[in-house]
């Protein structure tokens, strides 16, 4: 059929339409072919539509009768310049702005400006435009105005029903990835004057991600970290966490001077125990993408206060909505923040983790609460010092990186071998941080480098402390539990104290928990073809040892070995 036919079909059906619904032309139907904008043109409602009928703009009805607007044969970008042009006549600006004011105030209207509009581009085919809305917020001269028209009709939107959360959405979707921005201080008081934090939290958290994009000026940004820093440590009552990961994520992209920046990090780190615990990888991201790295030994006085600060015994999962994410899972994430950044700082980094470790609770007790980051802590290594739940931790997790330094490395073995703390303080820290399970799986190399690092110490409590780790990676760790025996055992064949040590604490392993150990008799009966490496006492430690194993499941270890039988 040819194109020619094609017309005449079309002609012929369009006819026949027009003559079943009569002549009344509010009950025909309007045929819109989207490739060639043909809707019906549509007289002005209101002032705003008629001064736009003038600059060739025009307002027309789809099939389904919705209005939108058509902007002629120009693109957006061209409109702006067109609009920004006649405004720089004063008293039309003005009349044409309160004439948009006005005109918002009926609510289909507003729907209209809100959403895209219609041109004739590219060899008369049909393009999709920017809104009438997001036009005049790119215009110089009306920007200010119209951005506060619509942060006023957001903030009535939020006292109304769900039903308008699109709409909302769609008032969002205009500040969006706006390339112009003419006065940054207008729109920081169009957003920060209205109590965003008693939003819909789906549209409060959507427009608090935005900011970022809407705020150009560094003076300014300076101050909307001060106003996201009051939020951030404010009660929200509704969706608390989704709340401040929107501010946390601004944060992360808004400059400010070092002055509020280093404010900024110690509210959060000296709060970081009354934040809920799935924002805290999150926050410790932030502090240390915001680190002032020209400042001398700046991330190792951060250590010091996270040290402080960070009582990652008493982090509990919050109770407000699903949890999404175990507590082990969260715990982990912080340690790998820092991990990260400390390989992608390089040599430097790792120069202050030398430092942190090297002067762990040389000054006196609290002393690292109030470290700033311009402070210098000298080194006193004769000093005293407490190790703390943090330190162990990270400890842990610096060790298992490849390319952890051989100084570091050697530093942290002597903040455990040398400890002037007692063996009961250092054995609950090592306790704890094994009881996040997945953590320790992770790291279980590096738990046993330490362990090892302790049992082949002269000094008695470090090799009580070493066989007491290799205790509880049974108990808390049984992903590895294999491993962690054969490198256990392994050590009762080495010096006398060394074995001695290794002997209590797997005779004690066996009286809490023999179904642990029960699966590799096998492994433990191997050691009796090396007693003559023993010494006497630890022989009868050995033996004490097996009985007890024995004993406490008879008939599985009589399946398990008959090494009596096999070497007669």
């Amino acid at each position: 059929m040819s194109d020619a036919d094609d017309d005449d079909l079309f002609a012929e059906f369009v006819d026949a339409d027009d003559d079943a619904q009569g002549d009344d032309p509010y009950n025909r139907r309007i045929l819109v072919d989207f490739n060639n904008d043909t809707g019906e043109t549509v007289a002005p409602s209101n002032e705003f539509e008629k001064m736009l009928c003038c600059d060739g703009i025009e307002v027309r009805n789809d099939e389904n009768f919705k209005k939108y607007i058509f902007i002629g044969d120009i693109t957006s970008d061209l409109l702006v310049t067109k609009l920004d042009k006649n405004m720089n006549d004063r008293r039309y600006k003005d009349d044409l702005l309160n004439a948009f004011e006005e005109a918002l105030q009926q609510r289909n209207n507003f729907v209209t400006y809100l959403e895209p509009s219609h041109s004739y581009v590219l060899n008369w085919s049909c393009g999709v435009q920017e809104s009438i809305f997001r036009v005049l917020i790119l215009c110089r001269s009306s920007q200010t105005k119209t951005f506060e028209l619509l942060m006023s009709h957001l903030e009535e939107l939020q006292k109304e029903n769900q039903e308008d959360l699109n709409l909302s959405h769609l008032c969002i979707a205009q500040i969006r990835f706006i390339n112009r921005i003419y006065d940054s201080r207008s729109l920081f008081c169009s957003i920060f004057e209205k109590e965003i934090e008693k939003w819909l939290p789906e549209i409060r958290n959507n427009l608090i991600s935005s900011i970022p994009e809407v705020l150009t000026d560094i003076g300014v940004q300076t101050e909307a970290v001060q106003e996201l820093q009051s939020l951030l440590l404010r009660d929200v009552k509704t969706d608390p966490i989704g709340c401040k990961m929107a501010v946390i994520s601004s944060l992360s992209l808004l400059n400010s001077d070092p002055e509020t920046n280093k404010k900024l990090q110690t509210r959060i780190i000296q709060s970081l125990s009354s934040f809920e615990v799935e924002l805290v990888p999150s926050l410790i991201e932030l502090i240390l993408r915001r680190l002032d790295n020209s400042s001398r030994n700046v991330f190792s006085d951060l250590l010091c206060q996270l040290s402080s600060h960070l009582r990652i015994d008493e982090l509990r999962p919050s109770r407000q909505g699903k949890v999404r994410r175990s507590l082990d899972d969260l715990v982990g994430e912080m340690f790998d923040k820092i991990a990260d950044f400390v390989v992608l700082g390089g040599e430097t980094r790792w120069k202050e983790v030398h430092r942190f470790f090297r002067n762990i609770g040389v000054t006196e007790k609290g002393a690292c609460n109030d470290v700033s980051q311009e402070s210098v802590i000298s080194p006193d290594t004769s000093s005293p010092h407490s190790l703390r739940l943090f330190d162990v931790m990270l400890s842990i997790a610096l060790l298992s990186l490849r390319s952890c330094p051989l100084n570091v490395a050697n530093t942290i073995k002597q903040r455990f071998v040398q400890s002037q703390e007692s063996i009961e303080s250092l054995s609950r820290l090592f306790s704890t941080a094994l009881k996040f399970k997945t953590f320790c799986e992770r790291n279980v190399n590096s738990i046993i480098f330490v362990a090892q690092q302790c049992l082949w110490s002269r000094k008695p409590d470090s090799q009580k402390l070493g066989a007491d780790i290799f205790k509880n990676l049974v108990l808390f760790v049984p992903k590895h539990i294999e491993l962690v025996l054969k490198t256990m055992l392994s050590h009762i064949v080495q010096s006398e104290t060394e074995s001695e040590a290794i002997l209590n604490e797997f005779t004690a392993l066996i009286v809490e928990r023999p179904k642990a150990v029960g699966p590799f008799i096998g492994l433990v009966s191997g050691y009796f073809f090396v007693l003559d490496r023993m010494t006497t006492g630890n022989v009868k430690r050995f033996f004490r040892a097996v009985f007890r194993l024995y004993a406490a499941e008879p008939s599985t270890m009589s399946q398990k070995v008959r090494f009596s039988s096999n070497n007669s």
